[in-house]
């Protein structure tokens, strides 16, 4: 069961195995807020905060974004993994790879300051370096 808890986060199984993703979904889900309880995206099973998936399982309007409300924490992990690995791939048409994460939060959060700094820190990276960059360290 997945909870606030990071130690009951995801991490890399078979079948889905790039540990660096899950490495950055964790950051991002501290950024986010989600291990706090009261918050909410872990009230909402949406460790990144995002939109996607809006249309499929609706959500609420936070900040002047449509936050999905996915129906279990493990499918709104796998939702947070699976944005994160297109735009690994290159095949998100919002972020790149070759974004910093500077650049990368200024576009996923509304305060990307304090997200870029709550990220950068859990990964033990400098808020220059890419997305890519990290995925290939």
């Amino acid at each position: 069961m997945i909870t606030a808890d990071r130690s009951t986060w995801p991490t890399a199984t078979p079948d889905n195995p790039n540990a660096k993703l899950w490495e950055i979904a964790h950051a991002v889900a501290v950024a986010e807020g989600y291990d706090q309880p009261d918050s909410n995206p872990f009230r909402l099973n949406n460790p990144g905060d995002i939109s996607d998936g809006y249309i499929t399982f609706g959500g609420e309007q936070h900040s002047g974004s449509n936050v999905t409300h996915f129906p279990s924490a493990e499918v709104g992990w796998q939702w947070l993994y699976d944005k994160l690995n297109r735009i690994a791939l290159g095949k998100s048409s919002v972020y790149s790879p070759e974004m910093t994460w500077q650049e990368l939060g200024q576009k996923w959060a509304g305060d990307s300051v304090n997200w870029v700094n709550n990220v950068t820190r859990e990964l033990g990276v400098d808020p220059q370096f890419s997305f890519g960059s990290f995925l290939n360290a």
